[in-house]
């Protein structure tokens, strides 16, 4: 007969494989969704766990997964932060707007976002960048080098949606967050 408050080992396993089952979604995951285009039209969704990809990055070999910061970046983080807090505090705005004959480049804030469209000879970049999720990434940042850390630190801080789009002639990725 077990003791009041004394589980088995079944009670354990069946605890942990529920907790992996259910943290996903409490976790971010990247959903990739690409859509090739004509003549053979193909499209694949892949579900990107955050947790996933730090593991998969705590274990790759770190000289890999890293490269020399630009040196306008080491030279300029402080500005840039600066750069954030008056973007943070200017309210919606057009930044920039830009038209040619072969391109089309537009660049605004809106709900605390960097939202860019450009459209340059058929290929569209359509995208919105939290100002926090790039402040997050500043702030966290060594001065040194670029790190494959940095782009999950900036994926865990962006909200739940679509976040980028690139539309080229042979295909179209969207990246959501879930």
């Amino acid at each position: 007969m077990r003791e009041r408050g004394s589980c088995d080992i079944a009670t354990v396993l069946l605890a942990v494989v529920l907790a992996l089952l259910v943290a996903p979604l409490f976790m971010g995951i990247v959903l990739v969704d690409v859509e090739t285009h004509e003549p053979e039209a193909h499209r694949i969704i892949v579900p990107v766990p955050l947790a996933v990809a730090r593991l998969a990055v705590a274990f790759a070999p770190s000289h890999e997964l890293q490269a020399k910061a630009p040196t306008e970046l080491t030279r300029y983080r402080t500005q840039i932060l600066q750069a954030l807090d008056e973007l943070e505090n200017a309210g919606d705005a057009t930044l920039v707007t830009v038209h040619s004959r072969d391109e089309e480049v537009h660049i605004a804030l809106q709900d605390g976002k960097l939202v860019f469209d450009v459209k340059d000879h058929g290929e569209v970049v359509r995208g919105a960048l939290p100002l926090r999720a790039v402040r997050r990434v500043l702030e966290r940042w060594d001065g040194r080098s670029v790190q494959a850390r940095m782009a999950l630190d900036f994926l865990d801080a962006i909200p739940r949606g679509e976040f980028l789009t690139v539309d080229s002639s042979d295909a179209t990725v969207h990246l959501r967050m879930l």
